[in-house]
């Protein structure tokens, strides 16, 4: 007997080989997802961070230590431009820690290392934020 076509059991692992192959992509596609999302995140953040801190370095701002959020710092014209660079607030939880590196009282002249850790919305305890220093001369 000439049997001509498929058997039940070769149509059964051709769609097992199949729908692990579109599982393997799926994972793929997820894995690429994710990695631009925290990438797009780290972008937006560095942009964010950086025209802060240059701001802090240009204006004469009494800088003080201890943490601070970025609303305690910034005045109403920065605030509006920053919030624009940035999507819907996002960093409203964002820290920035000030510390004195070095004080001299006869001419008055203080050095602070100004740490900035910029928290975003849906960042899990297991991943990382961004975070950026400088040091600012007074």
């Amino acid at each position: 007997m000439n049997n001509k076509g498929f058997t039940l059991i070769e149509i059964l692992i051709s769609l097992i080989i199949l729908a692990v192959l579109i599982l393997a992509v799926n994972k793929v596609i997820y894995t690429v997802k994710k990695a631009n999302t925290i990438s797009e995140n780290n972008f937006e953040a560095s942009i964010y961070a950086e025209n802060l801190l240059e701001f802090l370095k240009s204006t004469n701002t009494e800088l003080n230590e201890g943490d601070f959020s970025p609303n305690e710092l910034l005045d109403k014209n920065i605030k509006e431009f920053l919030e624009n660079d940035s999507a819907d607030n996002q960093y409203d939880n964002s820290v920035i820690k000030i510390q004195k590196i070095y004080d001299n009282i006869d001419s008055e002249s203080k050095i602070f290392k100004v740490e900035m850790l910029i928290i975003w919305e849906g960042v899990n305890n297991g991943e990382k934020s961004y975070k950026i220093a400088t040091y600012i001369y007074q």
